[in-house]
């Protein structure tokens, strides 16, 4: 199995624990770029899930370009974490 250390740069980093806090960011499109892990784009929700999925997701994906996309499946902008 090969394995590698990707790096995570900063503007992914700020961007995944804004997300975090704010709630209110659907998905995180993430690219490598050498070996570093780097935000390509990201989305605020905008419907349900589903419907974010199906339209949002899908238009910011791009024909023969591999990118992981963080996908937040929660609706409720109001859940924070520890309650």
């Amino acid at each position: 199995m090969a394995r590698a250390n990707l790096i995570l740069d900063e503007e992914l980093r700020s961007a995944f624990l804004s997300a975090q806090e704010s709630r209110l960011v659907r998905f995180l499109l993430v690219k490598i770029i050498g070996e570093t892990l780097s935000l390509h784009s990201q989305a605020a929700k905008f419907s349900s899930a589903q419907d974010d999925f199906n339209t949002l997701l899908a238009d910011a994906l791009l024909e023969n370009e591999a990118l992981f996309a963080l996908f937040c499946t929660t609706d409720d902008a109001s859940i924070t974490l520890g309650t």
